[in-house]
């Protein structure tokens, strides 16, 4: 299938909702993709695994994500996906997927970081 041969999708909404986790994510999640979200809060607050996604509020500016120093340097190898636990969001998981350097990605939770998703 030709969604097969990507590494990363895009998960996001027209407009974030709080506490609210798109379908788009759930239409993948049995991929070995990594979903690029818009804000990580949305995910850490139903209790998802937040090394499991890319936010788009973890970076200043689209360029910093694409930079060699910003997104690409978060990656490892692909991992069992007991690294990303068992069962995550109430469905279980089989199958390796990359995992998200957990030392490198915060929570954004300061300077309004998550407001910056308005200026892209």
């Amino acid at each position: 299938q030709e969604i097969n041969k990507y590494s990363f999708f895009f998960s996001g909404e027209n407009s974030a909702c709080k506490d609210y986790v798109t379908e788009k994510y759930w239409s993948r999640y049995h991929l070995p993709t990594i979903p690029i979200v818009l804000r990580r809060e949305d995910y850490v607050n139903v209790n998802m695994l937040s090394h499991s996604v890319i936010a788009l509020d973890d970076f200043d500016s689209p360029e910093a994500m694409a930079c060699t120093s910003g997104i690409w340097s978060r990656i490892r190898q692909p991992t069992r996906s007991t690294s990303r636990g068992a069962k995550e969001g109430g469905r279980s998981h089989h199958g390796t997927r990359p995992d998200i350097a957990t030392g490198t990605v915060g929570c954004a939770s300061d300077c309004g970081r998550s407001s910056r998703i308005r200026e892209w």
